[in-house]
């Protein structure tokens, strides 16, 4: 079970609603189609508020709980244990460079299937 608790009043009652978690998998490929072996893939989960003032236009959030696993021998990544309804934005390790692989975001929705993204990394 995972929950977020955004307290926009301190001072009142906060109710804490625990949802159930789900896994996430994903297939990392190389501009080949080869599986990419042993490779760091990262999952930051985002909490991200709509500003009650439209005419800001501001939004507001953080980044919390970032997670790391590795590429399996078929290129396969997997997250257990994610927060539903909850942005969770994906990146992979470079071995070229410092900077990461944009991989995108997902959201996981309750009593949903999350269809595998692969994603084709070239470096």
């Amino acid at each position: 079970m995972a929950g977020v608790v955004v307290a926009e009043n301190p001072h009142r009652i906060l109710r804490l609603y625990l949802h159930p978690t789900q896994q996430f998998r994903g297939h990392l490929v190389d501009s080949k189609g080869r599986p990419i072996i042993g490779r760091s893939v990262h999952a930051t989960l985002r909490v991200r508020l709509e500003p009650k003032n439209r005419k800001r236009n501001a939004f507001y959030g953080f980044d919390i709980n970032r997670q790391t696993v590795k590429t399996d021998a078929n290129g396969y990544y997997t997250f257990s244990g994610m927060p539903i309804d909850v942005e969770i934005a994906l990146s992979a390790a470079s071995t070229s460079t410092a900077e990461k692989h944009w991989l995108g975001t997902v959201e996981l929705k309750a009593n949903e299937e999350q269809a595998v993204d692969t994603h084709t990394i070239d470096d």
